[in-house]
């Protein structure tokens, strides 16, 4: 239900886009631009009636020379004013909106042009140029004040720049008159007044937008809105400061099994915090799979696997910060040697949709549970219910269980909610657990960073770990992909790709982290932005190299409470449902706004014009 409601509101962010190459924006600024000339030259005659091929090779350099120009001078003033000591980084973002900037000035200017000489409508280029500075003037404002989280103060300052420059290259370029100013007084008085019209109706707007928010988490939906940018632009953090103000502080657990060698060295582990990895991009607990397993390979050494819980998106970690507090934690109880056993039993059940593959160790029977509906697919298991199939498991006679969810099929949704037919297939899976081969413990591990791919693909930064087990005669496999779910085809590939090495189970497991999750879409699982071809190779080379290392082993269960800030019971689909509602105001409310203020600025252009009369 949650990711369906991410879904829904991932309309917020379908325009965030990756910021074109310098290559790129300069060309089509460049393009517009010539384009523009050549319009004025042959369509609206300025400058006279010459030839094409004139009006086409001047006409288009005296585009350049109008509109790019002053976009460029005003996008490094912009950065050396904003950003000096990181120009290099930061100038592709004024570069671009330079270009949106000069485009919607060309097209208001054209357009008024078309109107007066087509439809003999009463006003003047001027006055059109003037609209079209203040818009440009608006689209810069909200800009730097949102996405780039400058202040009002900075965001007005440089919002001036391009407009006049762009205007006083009209004026200048008096060989066409393309700018006619009568009173230089007059003439800026215009403009003031039609650019605040244009700033209050966008301050209006914000209004609106921050309003619920504010109500109902006492937050600033601007404020947070921006720092949301500044994420995405930037891997600010800020964000995390709006977020704790209406997340709460809870008391959760931390699971861990630990493997070690005959001589006692740590091997590997599996760890399980009771916390999910988001909310988004480098926020909160998104990136804990990949810092947990380094933090801890610093510590300890050894592989370490970090596997999505039984937690919802109730549980989304406000600081990544909050890292270090379970990394910790899980190092305490994997550096306690004591109480490793070397015998091992596997279980395996399946019933209706739902299957369970299960470890357990020791004479005292400390299990390690997975769980799976693939092909099918349900929703993240609330907490509750996660403990109510850890009981059962404890009921069975077990000392000690960890449950993760196996996180491996992205499909049609289905709530894990009590009362519910999934929950009932899991609870029936559990009863029907049945022994797969008993013995000496032995295992081992691979790993592959996936360096070469990249979130946007689906791969976050903890990248690929397999684990084989060798428990009696028997081999059984995990291999763990830092993702956020898989298509059903996409994790059949890579089954039937291993299906020949004659393991009892094999899956692939994902640790649901949400740093991969992409704007405009929020959810990006394996198979959606790369191909099984491209993962298949590598993920059998690990099960091979993970085959090869098999060793025998001890193995040992713990677990341990720990207290952590995160968002909270429901308080992620709230805001998700006041964002959603605010959107749905913002679409009819918004553009009434916006035309009514161009509406009243161009009027106003119009009355001041007649004092020239």
């Amino acid at each position: 239900m949650e990711d369906s409601m991410n879904s829904r509101a991932a309309d917020l962010t379908h325009f965030i886009f990756e910021v074109p190459t310098y290559r790129k924006l300069i060309f089509a600024a460049i393009a517009i631009s010539f384009a523009a000339g050549v319009l004025l030259h042959t369509v609206f005659k300025v400058g006279g009636h010459p030839q094409f091929l004139d009006a086409f090779f001047f006409g288009g350099a005296d585009g350049v020379i109008l509109f790019c120009l002053p976009a460029l001078v005003a996008s490094v003033l912009a950065t050396s004013i904003l950003s000096l000591s990181s120009f290099r980084q930061a100038s592709k973002y004024f570069l671009l909106i330079a270009v949106i900037s000069m485009a919607v000035f060309i097209t208001t200017y054209l357009l008024g042009l078309t109107a007066i000489e087509n439809l003999a409508f009463p006003a003047k280029a001027t006055e059109f140029a003037l609209l079209a500075g203040a818009l440009m003037i608006a689209i810069w404002y909200v800009s730097l004040r949102v996405p780039l989280t400058f202040t009002w103060k900075k965001s007005i300052s440089v919002a001036l720049l391009h407009p006049v420059l762009q205007l006083s290259f009209l004026f200048l370029w008096r060989a066409y008159a393309l700018v006619e100013i009568h009173s230089p007084v007059l003439f800026a008085l215009q403009f003031i007044v039609a650019s605040a019209i244009l700033l209050i109706a966008m301050w209006t707007i914000m209004v609106i937008v921050n309003a619920p928010v504010k109500r109902n988490f006492g937050i600033s939906a601007i404020q947070a809105s921006a720092l949301f940018f500044a994420q995405w632009v930037k891997g600010g953090k800020g964000l995390e400061e709006i977020l704790a103000e209406v997340g709460t502080l809870v008391e959760t657990e931390v699971g861990v099994v630990g493997f070690r060698t005959k001589d006692g060295t740590l091997k590997a582990s599996f760890v399980v915090p009771l916390v999910h990895f988001g909310p988004v991009g480098t926020l909160g607990g998104s990136e804990y799979p990949a810092l947990i397993s380094a933090e801890l390979t610093r510590n300890l050494g050894g592989t370490h696997f970090i596997f999505h819980g039984t937690v919802t998106h109730d549980f989304n970690p406000v600081f990544s910060s909050s890292h270090v507090h379970i990394s910790q934690k899980a190092a305490e109880l994997l550096g306690d040697a004591a109480g490793y056993s070397s015998e091992a039993t596997a279980w395996e059940s399946k019933d209706g949709n739902t299957r369970v593959f299960m470890l357990s160790i020791g004479k005292d029977s400390q299990a390690f549970a997975a769980l799976t509906r693939a092909p099918y697919k349900t929703d993240d298991i609330d907490i509750s219910l996660g403990f109510s199939v850890r009981n059962l498991i404890l009921s069975r006679g077990f000392s000690h269980a960890i449950v993760v969810d196996m996180h491996n099929s992205s499909g049609s949704d289905l709530d894990m909610t009590a009362g519910g037919s999934a929950y009932y297939e899991l609870e029936d899976a559990i009863r029907d657990l049945a022994v797969r081969s008993k013995g000496r413990l032995q295992m081992g591990v691979a790993f592959d960073s996936l360096s070469d791919f990249t979130p946007a693909q689906g791969i976050g930064k903890a990248g690929l770990r397999v684990a084989v087990f060798q428990v009696g005669k028997k081999k059984y496999c995990i291999v763990l992909l830092d993702a956020n779910n898989a298509y059903p085809t996409f994790r059949m590939h890579i089954l039937e790709s291993l299906s020949a090495m004659g393991f009892e189970f094999v899956d692939i497991f994902t640790t649901d982290s949400h740093a991969v999750n992409v704007v405009g879409g929020v959810h990006n699982p394996l198979g959606c932005s790369v191909s099984s071809h491209q993962l298949v190779h590598r993920i059998s080379t690990s099960v091979e190299r993970a085959v090869a290392d098999i060793e025998p082993v001890t193995a040992k269960a713990a677990s341990a409470r720990i207290k952590i800030h995160v968002l909270g019971a429901n308080r992620t689909s709230e805001l998700v449902s006041t964002i959603n509602a605010v959107i749905a105001i913002v679409r009819i409310v918004g553009p009434v706004i916006l035309a009514a203020s161009l509406v009243l600025a161009f009027l106003a252009l119009i009355s001041m014009g007649g004092i020239l009369l």
